[in-house]
């Protein structure tokens, strides 16, 4: 398995685990392929990828920004999806870790993320790693 930087030709792959994996469909058109080249080209956002025999088979989205509550710059994960094919075989660990190196290149020393309530899973993976249950995300769509 090859841990990589996002570029173009993997949009498709990873537009398929935001689709599949994550269970987002307002991504399952080209629009969602725009979406992921418009954040390539965002300088404040990076992805990284776990290819498998030339596939996509995993990937980490990551935004790097400012917090109100303390002074450092801060990681926060945004996605995270591995193929259910690829599940508990270490792919998400990498990513996560690859992630984690990529902050402290950055001179970072804080990673965030939230996660969706029902992803229990997820939640004993992000603990098991470290991570701590911070709090709730609320979302509300206006206008």
């Amino acid at each position: 398995m090859l841990i990589e930087i996002f570029q173009k030709e993997h949009a498709v792959d990873v537009n398929r685990l935001i689709v599949n994996v994550l269970g987002y469909q307002n991504s399952l058109n080209e629009q969602g392929i725009k979406r992921l080249e418009r954040i390539q080209n965002h300088e404040d956002y990076y992805t990284i990828v776990a290819i498998e025999e030339g596939c996509v088979i995993g990937f980490i989205g990551l935004w790097k920004g400012m917090a109100y509550e303390f002074e450092e710059t801060y990681i926060r994960v945004i996605a995270l999806a591995v193929d259910k094919a690829y599940q508990k075989r270490g792919v998400g660990s990498k990513l996560l870790k690859a992630a984690e190196q990529y902050a402290l290149e950055q001179g970072i020393h804080v990673i965030s993320l939230n996660s969706g309530l029902e992803r229990e899973e997820a939640h004993r993976f992000y603990a098991g790693k470290g991570y701590r249950k911070k709090g709730y995300s609320f979302i509300r769509r206006i206008g």
